[in-house]
């Protein structure tokens, strides 16, 4: 027969007390990881100058995005999607305030002698990363475009702001490290993480192989007028032969080699278990012209090539499902739909709408949505576009009036203006235009914004807005 001595007997009540305070302990410290895991993190992704209709995921002939399309299929995807400005300060201060250029202010630069004036965001503007940290978010940035700095206030909210490296271009997978550097240090706490990849902008330079992925089988030739306007792009001017598709096949090559290391980067945020409780904006701050309209680059139109973007948008299992959205909707929409959806309250009534809050999801085209070039200081008169029901209008400021009607459900491309032909419709539109920039000036009034602005002398700072096109040589 088996003796049981005191001794195990105590040994062995010792051991069973040991085995429970260590569950205990564990079950304590896993409620502690549920508490946090209990608010979603917050990545977004911005692409700069990725044209939407230049992606496979949007019915693009070339397969420029594989990864973005396998990522959709369980994302929302939001097939109406415009940027509130055509070129990048405008746009992402928008991203980060809700509110449209002409409210938040932040809408140019200029020369004035060997000075640059760059606006600036009004520090009475509440960032999305402000009301992250606020709510326990650890807040990071990790951007490539010399526009999105410190020096003009970009890096309000942000626990870390880091501007990857103050040289040309830094590349997606330098954007990457860093970010996921910053991020297997604050895994275990809810983060707001913001990745701006400036790969896709001009000039175009795709690594191997991706400067051999794309070849166009045919030449579009370019007239003396078009090569003069292609200014820093005509990177590789000895090897184009005067080819516009020369660009195009390079332009599309970096998207793909862009596309590739978002791919690796989300891979990695599943590898961390991360992506099952995140929600993931991929969107752009704007697109790119090839001579659509008689002009390449940005900031010069607002024609579809420049303010057509993509927008996706993943949220954490089960909660809000994957499907395709051809409601209109607009760059300041995500502002008012993620914060709400992470129990944010809202400082002040922004410009966007919550996309969240419809009833059932039902899609429709009764909603006006709007982009515009405020400033006379720009590449191009003041001008601001509106989209509603099938039609666009493209109103000149100083004119007060609209000098251009599309179609876009028969005329996406923007070939024939209808101006002359639906005169009463323009005129509505004109009052709608006027009216809606009565109520950016009242929106300016009641938030208190001032005219700020910040000077550019440092030579290295404007050889590299230079050599991005932004400032242009003389």
């Amino acid at each position: 027969m088996l003796k049981i001595t005191k001794k195990k007997i105590v040994v062995t009540l010792v051991s069973i007390l040991i085995l429970c305070l260590s569950i205990a302990v564990l079950a304590i410290m896993h409620s502690r990881r549920r508490y946090n895991q209990t608010k979603p993190n917050v990545i977004i992704l911005l692409i700069d100058t990725l044209r939407k209709d230049h992606m496979s995921l949007y019915g693009y002939h070339r397969t420029t995005t594989p990864y973005l399309d396998k990522f959709a299929q369980d994302a929302q995807v939001f097939q109406n999607a415009i940027t509130s400005c055509s070129w990048t300060s405008p746009a992402v201060a928008s991203l980060f305030t809700g509110l449209y250029p002409s409210t938040h202010g932040c809408v140019s630069f200029s020369s004035e002698g060997k000075e640059k004036i760059v606006d600036i965001l009004d520090d009475r503007l509440v960032t999305f990363a402000e009301i992250l940290k606020k709510n326990g978010y650890l807040t990071g940035a990790f951007v490539a475009s010399p526009w999105i700095c410190k020096r003009l206030q970009f890096d309000a909210g942000f626990d870390v702001f880091d501007p990857i490296a103050q040289k040309f271009k830094p590349r997606a997978h330098e954007v990457n490290r860093k970010a996921l550097e910053w991020i297997s240090q604050n895994r275990d706490n809810p983060f707001f993480v913001y990745l701006h990849y400036m790969d896709v902008h001009g000039p175009y330079r795709p690594p191997e192989p991706y400067d051999r992925f794309f070849s166009s089988d045919n030449v579009r030739s370019m007239s003396r007028e078009e090569t003069e306007r292609l200014h820093y792009l005509s990177d590789g001017r000895e090897k184009d032969k005067n080819d516009l598709n020369y660009y195009i096949d390079r332009y599309d090559g970096e998207i793909r080699y862009c596309d590739h290391h978002i791919g690796k980067f989300i891979d990695r945020l599943n590898d961390y278990g991360l992506l099952e409780n995140s929600i993931v904006v991929i969107t752009a701050d704007h697109g790119e012209a090839f001579f659509d309209h008689g002009f390449c680059d940005h900031g010069w139109s607002l024609y579809n090539e420049e303010i057509d973007i993509p927008l996706i948008i993943k949220f954490p299992e089960t909660k809000i499902p994957s499907h395709i959205d051809r409601s209109k909707v607009e760059l300041v929409d995500i502002y008012s739909s993620i914060l709400p959806h992470v129990n944010c309250k809202l400082p002040y009534k922004t410009d966007g709408k919550n996309l969240f809050k419809r009833s059932g999801y039902k899609q429709g085209d009764s909603r006006a949505v709007f982009s515009e070039e405020p400033s006379n200081k720009m590449l191009g008169p003041p001008k601001i576009a509106m989209m509603f029901d099938e039609f666009k209008a493209i109103y000149m400021v100083n004119k007060r009036k609209v000098t251009e009607l599309y179609d876009l459900k028969k005329d996406y491309p923007e070939n024939n203006n209808l101006v002359n032909i639906f005169k009463e419709t323009n005129q509505e539109f004109e009052q709608k235009i006027m009216s809606w920039q009565k109520e950016r000036q009242k929106q300016r009034k009641k938030l208190k914004l001032g005219a700020l602005s910040v000077s550019f002398q440092d030579a290295n700072e404007i050889e590299r807005l230079e050599s991005l096109g932004y400032i242009r040589k003389k």
